[in-house]
């Protein structure tokens, strides 16, 4: 009787556990183009606006890797994103840190947003690629 109630646990236990890591898959992971950023500024005349800098003709691509790789390509001058190159990111369920640095994060199938205008940073959006 010992045995049947031995072998029913270690069956149980090995039935429960699940490797299945796809399930995990944060919802950022692919191919992101950047097509616009916006950043709050001062006018001459001391107002605050938000301006928006139009990226859709660059091919700037953030590519977010299931393994929290982040590749940034396509920078070819001075901009409010990243450089070219490779960085750390860890998905959370509203926001994205990228080498320690917070975005609050906002998502569809089709858009994302990092945005840092919270700390006065600029607001990045970006739209998924095939």
């Amino acid at each position: 009787m010992n045995k049947i109630i031995y072998y029913i646990i270690i069956s149980f236990l090995i039935i429960s556990c699940n490797d299945d890591v796809s399930t995990n898959k944060s919802p950022i992971v692919g191919n992101w183009k950047l097509s616009q950023a916006k950043i709050y500024v001062t006018t001459k005349t001391d107002e605050i606006k938000l301006e928006t800098v139009d990226y859709s003709s660059k091919n700037i691509k953030y590519e977010f890797k299931q393994n929290n790789n982040l590749i940034v390509t396509g920078v070819d001058s001075e901009n409010l994103s990243y450089s070219n190159g490779n960085y750390k990111y860890e998905f959370k369920t509203d926001y994205v840190e990228i080498e320690q640095l917070k975005w609050n994060s906002t998502y569809s199938q089709s858009t994302l947003i990092l945005d840092q205008t919270y700390v006065d940073g600029p607001q990045l959006i970006l739209t998924r690629q095939n």
